[in-house]
């Protein structure tokens, strides 16, 4: 009999879970996946925007290969879906929630949508009693929004000043409010995950499922999602099969997100489609020989944000040891507006610093194991010539074997909608931010919870 396929997956959480290391964050349920089943270490989405990020995983195939450019439809047919080629070989498809791309479920292979949220224990259980009456296994997709911005206002007082600020965010209390908020959501999410995971159990399911939990890409935060840094890019990737994998199984294998489909496939035995892009790293559970990647490759292009796009194209090629960046605008990376909605009082204070409001330079070079926060840009060095030739290389030959429009010129805005930047240039060749694309961070600006000094 096949097995069971649970997907677990959610907004913009990286892998700010404890199981990364992360131990401020308290979330045992899904650190129980990690005890019990597989962590992957060096797991990449090829996007750090939701739409193409989750492309990624649902379809294996990268961004500009089903023309998703951005936070906008596909450009033509729908790629075929993980969920489309599980219903076409033998599995009944169950979507939980909504899937957060612009596809209906029955065009990504789903024959049951629930809307429910799970956000009663005893719903979990309610949800897995549907697959009872069929003799068939079951591909159930859970989507969760959580995570996603706006945070909210609720968070663990006795935490607040506590919580390690990344180094490339400023440490103020503001910034330590906005990460609290962060910490309570994503054990909030943690919470519904172990709601599943107990259902599983109750139900007998456990040793016939594989349960996989997994996210789209980096959290809402500057210089971390819409940026193609690791703090955008990363993100966690956990898969539990008590009869193929073995508990507690950690990997620092550089992969990508587009491997995913084709792992499950093996997983299953069901066949891998050849219009994939995605290879299978199911050897990596039983220790057989496993070639991976030299690189893996990412890109972002156009963002969105009140039905206005700003065109901020990039791409990166990403080995163990270093990372290139190209950036094909002068203008700075994109910030979520959501974010920028959370500094509403302190809009001059972001448009000073310098890591957000400088020009980009054509290339970005960085050594990541003298470097983890790519803060310093080493193109050009003359110790790094041979290394750099190389990764642009490779680089030009993957765009042009996967056709990236990119290398044409600017690309299609497929949306009709106002194209306007965020950023202005200004006399010394920095920018600062164009409010009147910006203008609604300053209508919502946060409000203190409690009165509490550092």
């Amino acid at each position: 009999m096949k097995l069971n396929v649970a997907l677990i997956d959610c907004h913009d959480l990286g892998d700010w879970l404890g199981c990364y290391g992360r131990d401020w964050i308290r979330t045992p349920n899904i650190d129980r996946l990690a005890k019990e089943g597989a962590c992957f270490e060096n797991y990449f989405a090829p996007s750090p925007q939701c739409i193409p990020g989750r492309m990624g995983i649902y379809c294996s195939r990268y961004a500009h290969t089903h023309n998703v450019y951005g936070q906008m439809p596909p450009a033509g047919d729908p790629p075929l879906f993980m969920a489309q080629h599980f219903l076409q070989n033998g599995y009944q498809t169950i979507l939980s929630n909504h899937l957060k791309v612009p596809v209906t479920p029955e065009q990504a292979g789903f024959h049951i949508q629930t809307l429910t949220s799970l956000i009663m224990p005893g719903t979990a259980q309610e949800f897995f009693e549907q697959t009872k009456s069929s003799s068939q296994p079951f591909f159930i997709h859970f989507s969760f929004s959580l995570i996603h911005r706006p945070f909210g206002q609720e968070f663990d007082v006795e935490r607040l000043f506590t919580l390690p600020v990344p180094e490339v965010l400023p440490d103020t209390a503001i910034t330590q409010h906005d990460l609290a908020t962060l910490a309570h959501q994503i054990e909030e999410l943690d919470t519904v995950v172990g709601w599943i995971l107990s259902a599983l159990d109750t139900m007998g399911l456990t040793n016939e499922t594989i349960v996989i939990f997994t996210t789209d890409h980096g959290v809402a935060l500057a210089r971390h999602k819409h940026t193609l840094y690791d703090t955008g890019l990363r993100t966690a990737l956990l898969i539990r099969s008590p009869s193929q994998i073995k508990s507690g199984l950690r990997s620092d294998t550089l992969l990508s997100n587009t491997g995913l489909f084709p792992t499950l496939c093996e997983l299953t035995g069901i066949p891998i489609p050849n219009c994939i892009h995605g290879r299978s790293f199911k050897s990596l559970f039983n220790g057989e020989t496993y070639q991976p990647d030299e690189a893996v490759f990412d890109s972002v292009s156009w963002t969105r944000r009140s039905q206005q796009l700003h065109y901020c194209p990039a791409r990166s090629i990403r080995t163990n040891r270093y990372k290139l960046i190209w950036n094909f605008t002068e203008s700075p990376c994109y910030l979520d507006s959501g974010y920028l909605g959370r500094y509403a009082n302190d809009l001059d204070v972001i448009e000073s610093w310098l890591l957000f409001g400088k020009q980009s330079p054509k290339f970005e070079l960085y050594d990541l194991g003298q470097d983890q926060w790519e803060k310093r840009n080493l193109s050009g060095n003359s110790t790094l010539t041979e290394v750099e030739t190389n990764l642009r290389a490779n680089f030009h030959k993957f765009l042009d074997e996967t056709d990236d429009r990119i290398l044409e010129g600017q690309l299609p805005n497929f949306t009709g909608e106002v194209v306007k930047s965020m950023w202005l240039k200004k006399d010394d060749n920095t920018y600062r931010l164009n409010f009147d694309v910006t203008s609604e961070c300053r209508e919502r600006p946060f409000e203190l919870l409690y009165d509490v000094g550092r």
